[in-house]
Order: structure tokens, then C-alpha cells, then sequence
């Protein structure tokens, strides 16, 4: 019987190389699990780096399944950010662990006297290797927001509108936008806040305050008290979100809310505090009179008593610019920083584009959820878009409504 040889091949296909990066398993709130990388991870958290160098799973209780979800979307979105020259490594900065929050520490089992102070990871004063030059003149609104391709259909209106248009168009004066939400941009600093994520709560700041330029007059995004409570209960108070929602509500005029007994009453009292003190550092003219009297010359103003305006050091010259720029409530250490930061707001439009996105589409996830879960007592169907659009269902409904929220979010 012949035997027919076979000839190999004298090279073998070439296979693609698996990436063996290891792997964080991440459980939430709900219990779903979320494989993370643990380089990428623990690159822009100090908290992170330092407490997942012996672990390989993580438990966090308090962390819902949208917060995560969307710090999970931001994370691998970080390759979308466009970099400029020689990418450096992080400015370090030294942060005491008493600024890590009391849970944060019980996730990871740390005491005290363990781990004296952690590393602030930051993107540092040139986090992509920017080149230090100034930003360009850029539109009052960015590109990144004016081109942003979202439609959303509003109460009453039969056609749907883009989202920009949903902030100034006749439709949006008279009806909410029911999909815009501030909550899952307060979990979103909350977290990074906990985690010590700057460039998180850096890129979250960017989008909310370039939000409120879309709409300078608050008619469609204001702060409602459910945010204000959200914010005080979430945020500690040197918060860059804390303080932006403070002179908002003060400078905007919905220090109105004020005048409503039962909605002071579910107010948190440290916001009437810090209320009161910003009015009282506001500038304001005050009658100083003019005491000429030594000069005989000038007698004819001695009974001059005009007005005077005293400046005050503590607030800018115009409280209400101060709003419009997101560097004023990004945590810049030097001048130098905040240029660069302006020049890479106008490079990185997609991430912000779609993290705002992002944000949007759950806002409608919860939507849904909420029109399939409620019921009322009679046991009929019964949808929460009166509640979503502004109009009260009562307690029940709202108290429905806000387990439901949390139940997600």
C-alpha cells in the first residue's frame, strides 16, 4: 500500500494577538457584573489604583447600574480624545485619605493608619500633551453641541425637535423637556467625587455648564428642588457641581422656589446657609458719604451722598459671566492649566457629545421603565408622562416614581 506524504506548510498563519490585559470584575447596586480593565481603571483613579493592587473583584453597594454604565461608557471613551504632541504623564497631586469618603474606605477594607494619604491622579497641566497655546475663538455655543443629532418629542407636539431647539423654540416654553434629567450628571460627579476622578468630574462640569449657556434664562433645565436635594445629599460642599447649581439658582433668579413654604420645607437646611451667604457677599451700592469738608474749595460737595459701590473680592465683576465658563468650576492649579484645558474643550467634542447622549437615552430608559411599572390603586395602567413633564401625580405617584428611579439610577 503506498503511502502518500504530506507536505506542511513551511510558515503557519499568523493568529492575532489576544490581549491578556488583566481584568476587574465590577459588581454594582443591582447586582450585574461589569468586567473592566484594571490598567484602564485605575490610570485616571487614585482611590482605584491604590485599592486594587492585590484585589480582582469589586463590590460596589452604592453605585447604581446607570452611574456605572455611563463611567463605563466615559472610560473606553477616553480613546476619542484627540492629542496634541507628547503625551506626559499625570500631574500627581497629594490628597489626604480624610478626603476619601467613610464607605469608599469600607469597600476596600482600609483603616486609618494603613494608608496615610493617596495620590490624586489627575491628567496634569498638560493631560494630552497639549503645547500650552490658547484657546481658539470658539462660537458662544461649541460645535460638539450645536451638531449634536438628537430628537426628542415633547407633550403637545407632534413632530419631533432637536434637542437644541428644545431649549428656545415656542414648544419648549410651554412643555418640559421630558428627557432631560440632572440626575445621572449628579451621580456622575458623586462618583467621581468618591473615586477621585478629576477628569470625570472636569468632563461632567464641561457639559453642564455649556447646557446652561444653551439656556442662560433656565426656561427648560432649571434646577428643581429633587436636584437640589440630590446635590446636597450626594456632593460634599467644596463641589465643583455644588457650587455651579448654588449661584445658578442665586444669579438666575430661582432663588423663587424660596417663597414656596412646601418646597423649603424638603429643602436641605445647608442650602438656605449657603444662600444666605452668597447674597451677603453679593456687591451692592452702598450710601457712603463723601466728607469734603476740609477743602474750601471743593465745599460745594458737602452734602454730596451718592452711592458708592464697594467691590467686593469675594465674587467677580459680573457674578453671571462667571456661569458661561467651564474652567471657573474645574479644579485648575494654575493659569497655564486652564488654557490648556479651553484648547482641548474644543478638541474633545466627541467624548462630550456622546456622553451627553449617553445620558439622554437612560433619561428615556427610565422613562419607559416608569410608564411600564406604575399602576394606580385601581390597578390600571397609568402612565408617569404628566409627573415627567412637570405636572404632579401626588404623593403616591411621586413616591412610585422615585422608587422606581432608584431602583435604576
Amino acid at each position: 500500500m503506498a503511502v502518500t506524504s504530506v507536505q506542511r506548510p513551511r510558515t503557519l498563519p499568523k493568529l492575532p494577538r489576544t490581549s491578556y490585559a488583566p481584568q476587574i470584575e465590577v459588581t454594582v447596586r443591582s447586582g450585574n457584573k461589569y468586567m473592566v480593565a484594571k490598567d484602564l481603571l485605575c490610570k485616571f483613579s487614585s482611590v482605584f489604583d491604590v485599592g486594587m493592587k492585590e484585589k480582582s473583584k469589586l463590590h460596589l453597594p452604592d453605585v447604581s447600574d446607570n452611574t456605572f454604565s455611563l463611567f463605563y461608557f466615559w472610560l473606553h471613551g477616553q480613546a476619542s480624545r484627540v492629542r496634541i504632541g507628547r503625551e506626559r504623564k499625570g500631574l500627581k497631586r497629594q490628597k489626604s485619605m480624610k478626603k476619601v469618603p467613610g464607605r469608599i474606605r469600607e469597600v476596600f477594607g482600609w483603616k486609618e493608619s494603613e494608608v496615610e494619604e493617596v495620590e490624586e491622579v489627575g491628567m496634569g497641566k498638560d493631560g494630552w500633551g497639549n503645547d500650552g497655546r490658547t484657546s481658539p475663538n470658539v462660537s458662544s455655543t461649541p460645535a460638539w453641541l450645536r451638531d449634536l443629532n438628537i430628537e426628542i418629542t415633547l407633550p403637545g407636539s407632534p413632530f419631533p425637535i432637536p434637542f437644541q431647539q428644545t431649549t428656545n423654540n415656542q414648544t419648549a416654553k410651554s412643555a418640559p423637556n421630558p428627557f432631560f434629567s440632572n440626575t445621572s450628571f449628579i451621580d456622575l460627579a458623586a462618583f467621581a467625587s468618591d473615586f477621585h476622578i478629576p477628569q470625570l468630574e472636569q468632563d461632567v462640569m464641561t457639559i453642564i455648564v455649556e447646557l446652561h449657556n444653551l439656556d442662560p434664562k433656565e426656561r427648560n433645565q432649571h434646577w428643581k428642588k429633587e436636584d437640589i436635594e440630590r446635590v446636597y445629599r450626594s456632593l460634599p460642599s467644596e463641589s465643583p457641581l455644588l457650587r455651579f447649581v448654588l449661584k445658578e439658582v442665586v444669579l438666575q433668579g430661582g432663588a423663587g422656589m424660596l417663597h414656596d413654604d412646601a418646597v423649603c420645607e424638603e429643602l436641605p437646611k445647608d442650602f438656605f446657609v449657603d444662600v444666605a451667604r452668597m447674597l451677603l457677599l453679593r456687591p451692592r451700592p452702598l450710601p457712603i458719604t463723601r466728607n469734603n469738608s476740609t477743602n474750601s474749595t471743593n465745599s460745594a460737595n458737602k452734602s454730596d451722598s451718592s452711592p458708592v459701590s464697594i467691590p467686593d473680592m469675594s465674587t467677580t465683576s459680573n457674578p453671571k459671566s462667571e456661569l458661561a465658563d467651564p474652567c471657573n468650576f474645574h479644579d485648575h492649579t494654575s493659569e497655564l492649566e486652564m488654557k490648556q484645558c479651553k484648547h482641548r474643550q474644543a478638541k474633545d467634542g466627541a467624548l462630550y457629545a456622546g456622553l451627553l447622549k449617553a445620558c439622554i437615552e437612560s433619561e428615556i430608559v427610565f422613562t419607559e421603565r416608569i410608564k411600564a411599572t406604575w399602576r394606580d390603586v385601581d390597578g390600571h395602567s397609568r402612565g408617569l408622562g404628566k409627573a415627567i413633564a412637570g405636572k404632579s401625580l401626588g404623593k403616591d405617584g411621586r413616591r412610585m416614581a422615585v422608587c422606581v428611579r432608584e431602583e435604576w439610577i
